[in-house]
């Protein structure tokens, strides 16, 4: 399993502990549960956490975009030492996807917090998947 894979898979499966955690919450609450998820100290800290490192797996992303645009190498036989013809549009391409993810977003589902963490997740890891693949494009190296 390569990086991407690897990645992505872990990135998933923390959505999907936000989610079924946040279901079970909501359902609690919703139908005045005597007994809560939200009630139970390691689900809400695991909660809270899974928030706080999906956003921070984002944050990363975007200084990984920002270090890859001015990364250079020593010119070998297959590799420039810039890169530049595999870096242009990469940061213009990721914000590009997520302004338009966002006015989607925001005009469609509304401005939900819960909702939100899946799209700050998404839009991590298709930036990290284009630099990856921007990487192995120009180093000749694979990610996958």
């Amino acid at each position: 399993m390569g990086l991407i894979k690897l990645t992505t898979s872990l990135v998933l499966i923390t959505l999907f502990s936000i989610a079924v955690i946040g279901f079970a919450t909501n359902f609690a609450n919703d139908n005045d549960s005597p007994i809560n998820v939200a009630d139970d100290e390691n689900l809400s800290r695991i909660y809270d956490e899974d928030i706080s490192e999906t956003t921070e797996f984002f944050e990363d992303v975007n200084s990984s975009a920002a270090a890859f645009t001015l990364t250079t190498l020593e010119p070998g036989d297959e590799t420039s030492s810039s890169g530049g013809q595999f870096k242009v549009g990469l940061g213009t391409m990721i914000n590009m996807a997520e302004n338009s993810l966002n006015a989607g977003y925001t005009k469609l589902i509304g401005e939900d917090t819960g909702l939100g963490i899946f799209l700050t997740a998404l839009i991590g890891v298709l930036g990290f998947m284009v630099i990856a693949y921007g990487w192995k494009a120009w180093v000749g190296r694979n990610p996958d």
